[in-house]
């Protein structure tokens, strides 16, 4: 695995947009002032869809609002957490409830207006992962008690499946990625019981099939904490992994690190990118057509409140 950084400012309007809400246009004041923008989304047909913790938009290419919502003008909804592109050109925004242990999902079409809107308990999990699937579905995968809960949702939002994995250790979902088979990759933030992982987490990795049975799952770690923030399903059929790790630092400095699987989960290769790793870490991992891997970082390290490194994974 080879990887080429380098320093730069925002300079594209992705970065722009999430970076500093005052340059966006003034309908920001309209839609925008509930959080820093932490979704933008390319709109079917020219434009941009935005999400911040309060409220979801869309902007025309010339910058005017073409519809919103707010989620944060009453209760029982007040923090937008992700949204993302459907099939359809509509999006789906996860809206966290003020009470916990819930999540509700609003499907807004192309046009804005709301498809349906639910609200699922997830065996009071907290879910924290939100992976859209190719059919339109979703992957929800929280923790509840210490095991890991999954649950995988239809495009209409139903309950395809629901399952709790229970490795005996105390886990925290972190990711996940659909698979070219159906089915998925879960990473998750795992500790023994009995304290005995002297560094702190390890990284719990679980294969799903498309009916959630698990095909193999691995538990990957070193001396220190090693955590998984975000993963792609590779060329190959394997799957390159972005998180931070402590393992490698003689100092017990927590750095940025990639780490490549092959399609049976076993470690190929893995590196770290020699910067500290911050609050923000991993902005970005995205795919490029010649089948390399840009992603976007900040480290504590930088200077500039708002610098980010750019790393080309090939």
């Amino acid at each position: 695995m080879k990887s080429r950084t380098k320093l730069l400012a925002f300079s594209f309007l992705a970065f722009v947009l999430l970076a500093s809400p005052s340059l966006l246009p003034a309908q920001w004041a309209l839609y925008g002032n509930s959080g820093r923008p932490h979704t933008l989304l390319e709109a079917p047909g020219g434009g941009w869809v935005i999400a911040s913790a309060g409220n979801i938009f869309k902007l025309s290419s010339s910058g005017a609002v073409v519809w919103g919502q707010r989620f944060d003008s009453g209760p029982p909804y007040s923090n937008c957490k992700q949204a993302w592109s459907t099939p359809d050109g509509g999006v789906i925004a996860a809206v966290d409830e003020n009470f916990g242990g819930v999540a509700t999902l609003f499907k807004l079409s192309a046009a804005g207006g709301l498809v349906w809107q639910k609200t699922y308990s997830c065996a009071h999990a907290q879910v924290q992962v939100f992976c859209p699937a190719p059919d339109g579905g979703t992957l929800m995968a929280g923790q509840s008690e210490g095991k890991l809960i999954l649950c995988r949702l239809t495009a209409e939002g139903e309950i395809a499946w629901q399952k709790a994995c229970d490795s005996g250790r105390s886990e925290n979902a972190s990711a996940a990625a659909a698979t070219s088979d159906g089915g998925f990759l879960v990473l998750s933030s795992s500790w023994p019981t009995d304290g005995s992982t002297p560094g702190g987490s390890e990284l719990w990795t679980l294969k799903l099939d498309a009916a959630g049975e698990i095909e193999w799952q691995k538990l990957i770690g070193g001396a220190a904490g090693d955590t998984g923030e975000v993963v792609r399903q590779t060329a190959d059929g394997g799957y390159l992994i972005a998180g931070h790790s402590a393992s490698f630092d003689p100092d017990g400095r927590d750095l940025f690190w990639l780490l490549k699987l092959s399609a049976t989960g076993a470690p190929e290769r893995q590196l770290t990118l020699g910067h500290v790793c911050g609050g923000d870490r991993w902005l970005s991992l995205q795919p490029a057509a010649d089948g390399s891997f840009i992603a976007a970082l900040r480290p504590a390290s930088l200077p500039a409140t708002y610098r980010v490194i750019i790393v080309v994974i090939a």
